[in-house]
């Protein structure tokens, strides 16, 4: 007797192996996106708000949160229009507040990622998950320029409701809009339990990924070219 899965398969896709190469699952690289965003919060946050208080220290008194709390209470219960509600944050400096924090968030985080991926090819929650990411075309590392580039994509392919990151999950090497622009892929190998229990580091399973995605996908010219006259005189003898 079969069971139907547990979750539908557009939630949680069954593992498709492309010879011994696995692509990374759009749930997957989901859940480790979320590790990214929860993980690196425990530095940036303490350091944030470092700068917020040397810079904005009028918006932190008790009379700013008093005003603020009248003002969220009056626009709840339509007292006031939300271009009064702007004016007025403007003025208490809070919205210079609100934008120097999205813009230090976007920079350090930019920064600290771009980092990561230069330096070991991962982050934090696709460390965890055995996830890695490498240039489509060569399986190399890429170019510090191309890492910033895919960077800006995955921040504009998340703004409109995360559409560009979905993508992954209808491709056939599951790359989002990031990927498909800056020419990279993502793999799986072990996670982090795995790995532990079979006594493996994450180089290893780099490695030996990157060197299966070579062999099944990228042909070198060489081969291509001697492939050729063997295939044409092949067809003349039949």
């Amino acid at each position: 007797m079969k069971f139907p899965p547990l979750f539908p398969s557009w939630i949680w896709p069954k593992r498709k192996l492309h010879g011994p190469v696995e692509f990374a699952s759009f749930s997957g690289r989901t859940l480790a996106m979320s590790l990214d965003i929860v993980l690196p919060a425990i530095v940036q946050i303490p350091i944030q708000n470092f700068f917020t208080r040397q810079l904005f220290p009028q918006t932190f008194t008790d009379s700013v949160n008093n005003e603020v709390a009248y003002l969220v209470s009056g626009l709840g219960q339509g007292h006031l229009t939300l271009q009064h509600f702007y004016a007025e944050m403007l003025r208490l400096g809070l919205m210079q507040r609100l934008m120097f924090e999205h813009f230090f968030l976007a920079v350090f985080a930019g920064f600290l990622i771009v980092w990561l991926w230069r330096s070991f090819a991962t982050t934090p929650g696709l460390w965890l998950m055995g996830m890695f990411i490498i240039d489509a075309n060569t399986g190399e590392n890429l170019s510090i320029k191309r890492y910033i580039l895919r960077y800006v994509m995955t921040v504009l392919a998340a703004l409109p409701l995360g559409a560009g990151l979905a993508v992954a999950a209808f491709d056939s090497r599951k790359q989002g809009l990031q990927d498909k622009v800056a020419q990279t892929v993502v793999l799986k190998r072990a996670n982090i339990f795995v790995r532990l229990f079979k006594g493996r580091t994450f180089k290893e399973e780099k490695r030996q990924g990157t060197q299966d995605y070579c062999e099944h996908f990228l042909v070198p010219v060489e081969e291509k070219s001697s492939e050729a006259p063997l295939a044409e005189s092949a067809n003349k003898s039949e």
